[in-house]
């Protein structure tokens, strides 16, 4: 069973080793994947709702709160575009529901090679929560949140073309954490 951004399917792995120690995998989800445990539920295929400017651009705001400041002879003049603002390149914005609170966002950036995950209100008006990934170069994005596992706790990564970091989303009354399971890294070739 693997998942990607998009979707999660059962495949065959076939084919040869890769960089990295990873497999060929004929039909596996494009970008970024994760393989599920064995016995785990095939999550539902759905369509990652569209994100607007507005929020991606204060999502920048708030990972700006987070990141290292940017350097100081970096330039002042932000890019037109919403998911380039303050030296920051969004990766991505996702919106995740919750069973009786609000729904909250999933954002991840980097800038001067230097990744943040963060959580927040669903109008990016605050960090909930969040952590930090240095050494991390390339855009980051996220494979949405669902219990993979079926151990009745949701999990979500973040995942460039170098890394990838599993984490575990604790939901407790009036608190919403992340917790790290995992992380993978690979140097990219080229």
């Amino acid at each position: 069973m693997v998942v990607g951004p998009r979707t999660a399917k059962i495949i065959q792995v076939k084919g040869n080793p890769l960089a990295c120690g990873g497999v060929a995998i004929k039909g596996a989800p494009k970008h970024g994947v994760l393989v599920l445990p064995e016995g785990a539920p095939v999550p539902e295929d759905r369509m990652v709702p569209a994100i607007q400017a507005h929020r991606i651009e204060r999502s920048a705001w708030r990972l700006d709160e987070v990141l290292p400041a940017r350097g100081r002879f970096d330039s002042k003049v932000p890019s037109t575009q919403p998911s380039i603002q303050r030296g920051i390149e969004v990766g991505s914005v996702t919106k995740t529901r919750r069973h009786g609170a609000p729904p909250f966002l999933i954002s991840t950036g980097v800038r001067n090679c230097h990744g943040a995950v963060v959580f927040t209100d669903v109008k990016a008006e605050g960090v909930i929560a969040y952590d930090q990934l240095t050494e991390t170069c390339k855009p980051l994005r996220v494979v949405p949140a669902h219990d993979y596992d079926g151990d009745g706790n949701r999990e979500f990564a973040v995942f460039s073309d170098e890394r990838v970091r599993l984490y575990r989303v604790t939901e407790l009354p009036g608190k919403l954490s992340m917790t790290k399971l995992a992380d993978w890294r690979c140097k990219a070739e080229g």
